[in-house]
C-alpha cells in the first residue's frame, strides 16, 4: 500500500507508513490500514475506529483506544464515517453528568 496526503494545489506528496491515523477535531481517531491478505475478498483496506488493535496491549489498552464506526450513506461514490462508543450503561439508566461523553 502507497500512502499520499495532498498540498493545497491537490498534488500527491508520498508518505512512509504502514497506516494513516485521523484525529478529528474532536479528539477522536480512525485508523486506514491496508488489509490483511484474503483470497476471497478484493484487496482494499480495514477502516478502524480509534486505532487497530494490537497484540502488544493489555485488554484494557484496546478497550481504550478501539471505538465503533458509523457510516452514513452520502453518494453513490462517498460514505460519512465517524468514530464513536457504545454506552455501556442500559437504555433506561441514567449517567451521572460527569461520565457522559462530550462531542465538541
Amino acid at each position: 500500500m502507497k500512502i499520499y496526503t495532498t498540498d493545497n494545489d491537490g498534488n500527491l506528496i508520498p508518505v512512509d507508513g504502514k497506516s494513516v491515523v485521523i484525529e478529528l477535531n474532536n479528539g477522536r481517531t480512525i485508523e486506514i490500514a491496508e488489509e490483511y491478505s484474503r483470497n476471497d475478498i478484493p484487496e482494499g483496506i480495514n477502516l478502524w475506529g480509534g486505532r487497530e488493535p494490537s497484540s502488544f496491549l493489555s485488554e484494557e489498552e484496546i478497550i481504550t483506544k478501539t471505538e465503533c464506526l458509523g457510516v452514513y450513506p452520502m453518494a453513490a461514490n462517498a460514505l460519512h464515517i465517524f468514530p464513536y462508543k457504545v454506552s455501556s450503561t442500559k437504555p433506561n439508566e441514567q449517567r451521572p453528568e460527569a461520565d457522559v461523553e462530550k462531542d465538541d
